[in-house]
């Protein structure tokens, strides 16, 4: 009893200290922003990866279509890693009268995500790049607004908010942007602090000479995607300026998996990330935010063998379940998602079983993606 106790006290403590501290960092973000726009132009590449999304693309090229930066002083380049379906040539069909976009191909020798954003970040002629998925959706002043933050900030790495694009009678579906949510904000938080520990590839921008600096710190055959977490982590170590951008017109609407497999399959994806960053902050947390909610899924049943542990494990679970409520009203508020937490109770409960199995496959289980395995 004394060692479980110690150790719930411990993790609990810590956890409620993490959420608290990005919880402020997210929260004072907003005294960092400016609302004019800096003198000057830059030109943006904006590079858009993808493999076999023939039904989004119609709608991500609708929304790039409408940008309000000029079309002279931005280009998109979209790049097919060996679509196997129509996505090449609803893409050609989409973009055959628009100048700043194009398409490229790479070649056979070249496959996945990041040989893809490699090729077409090759291709750019912006000093600057916004990188961005196939499976997203952009409001007309994106573009825009990286370029505020980059003028504003002189950063070298810009990191934008992403949601979810959920629908209301699909329960997966709200746990899924729930749990997004809870990502996105705590990762933003970590930019206040000069400290990021979390970002998202649906949504960023950088100087292009600093990923091609970056890619030292990429163990490119060993994991198939990350490579937003490896640029953020390598801004880290070659001392580059990373911001976060916080505003509602520089956000990203990403769609949901669709299906429990695939939800899991993502979440193990990202997860099985951790073991290859060269981040003590980043596996410290992971590491916390693990145990604290294996400790809690034990709690139940350590109650039931030891009658007097309730006393402490009843405090620390409603501690636990207040603070992750606090920096998701936080988050949703900002999204302009608050009718889902409405959901956040059931959500909590199931999320701890779904978050432990996914901690253990990350490490144990084989991973797949995009009809490949690794």
């Amino acid at each position: 009893m004394i060692i479980f106790s110690f150790l719930m006290v411990f993790f609990f403590a810590g956890y409620l200290s993490l959420i608290i501290f990005l919880w402020l960092g997210f929260i004072r973000l907003d005294r960092k922003s400016v609302s004019s726009m800096p003198e000057g132009e830059i030109f943006i590449s904006m590079v858009i990866p993808f493999r076999n999304e023939e039904n989004k693309l119609p709608g991500l090229i609708e929304s790039l279509k409408s940008q309000t930066y000029s079309s002279q002083l931005f280009e998109v380049i979209f790049v097919d890693d060996h679509s196997s379906d129509r996505s090449c040539e609803v893409t050609e069909k989409a973009i055959e009268n628009i100048q700043n976009f194009k398409l490229v191909q790479i070649s056979g020798d070249r496959a996945g995500k990041k040989s893809a954003l490699l090729a077409g970040i090759e291709k750019a002629r912006g000093n600057f790049i916004i990188q961005s998925d196939a499976d997203c959706m952009f409001g007309k002043h994106l573009v825009e607004e990286h370029v505020r933050k980059i003028l504003e900030s002189g950063a070298d790495f810009i990191s934008g908010p992403v949601t979810c694009k959920y629908h209301r009678k699909s329960f997966l579906q709200i746990m899924e942007t729930i749990d997004f949510l809870s990502l996105m904000v705590s990762g933003a938080g970590s930019f206040y602090y000069n400290n990021p520990v979390m970002c998202s590839g649906a949504n960023l921008s950088y100087r292009r000479s600093f990923f091609f600096e970056a890619r030292e710190f990429d163990p490119l055959i060993s994991t198939p995607s990350g490579d937003d977490m490896f640029l953020m982590i390598a801004a880290k170590k070659l001392k580059k300026k990373s911001v976060f951008l916080k505003s509602r017109n520089a956000m990203v609407h990403t769609f949901p998996t669709g299906n429990f497999k695939s939800f899991i399959g993502q979440r193990v994806r990202w997860g099985s990330k951790t073991r290859y960053y060269a981040d003590k902050d980043i596996i410290g947390i992971a590491l916390l935010v693990t145990m604290t909610n294996l400790l809690l899924l034990l709690s139940p049943v350590m109650m039931v063998f030891l009658p007097g542990i309730w006393k402490i494990a009843v405090p620390a679970i409603g501690l636990k379940l207040m603070a992750d409520f606090v920096i998701l009203v936080s988050a949703t508020r900002f999204t302009q998602q608050t009718s889902l937490m409405s959901f956040y109770l059931p959500v909590a409960v199931l999320y701890y079983l779904y978050f432990v199995y996914v901690a253990f496959a990350s490490v144990f289980g084989k991973l797949k993606w995009k009809d490949r395995e690794y």
